[in-house]
């Protein structure tokens, strides 16, 4: 930081895009740079890392349906226009936590496939397919957890 004698301190150097620049003091930054380039930096990596906690809470919910007492048949589409609009089996609730699982993995082996061993830093594409694979996992938990408590109700 560098102050301009106003009280305002400006960022200069080392400190401007500091959570893309790799981590230099991190002692498991050789693993992570063994694995792939891509997760030496903070920000994919907690992107990737986010998207599949998601996903594990989207399969916990999508599996946890079954257990509603009295589900021979369970709403499987609600719309805010319609209401209920399908009913179906258990089985027709993995659909949505087994697409939004597709597609997160299908982002991130975008993101891994445009990062390539020589690059400095992640590309702008990369770091889009991390936060859309975040951002997919989010809306599928979201989904699945609102499905969930249309079965309650």
């Amino acid at each position: 930081m560098k102050s301009d004698g106003h009280g305002d301190q400006e960022i200069v150097g080392e400190e401007r895009g500091a959570f893309l620049r790799p981590l230099r003091k991190d002692p498991a930054e050789r693993v992570f740079v063994a694995v792939h380039p891509l997760l030496v930096r903070l920000f994919p990596r907690w992107m990737i890392i986010g998207a599949f906690l998601l996903l594990a809470g989207t399969w916990i919910a999508a599996f946890a349906v079954p257990n509603v007492p009295g589900a021979a048949s369970l709403v499987t589409h609600y719309t805010t226009t319609f209401g209920i609009d399908a009913l179906g089996s258990w089985r027709a609730l993995v659909r949505l936590p087994l697409t939004g699982t597709v597609f997160v993995l299908l982002n991130i082996v975008l993101a891994f496939l445009l990062t390539t061993p020589r690059d400095a830093a992640p590309s702008s594409a990369s770091l889009t397919l991390c936060v859309a694979a975040f951002l997919i996992a989010l809306a599928t938990l979201t989904g699945t957890v609102l499905l969930w408590s249309k079965n309650l109700a």
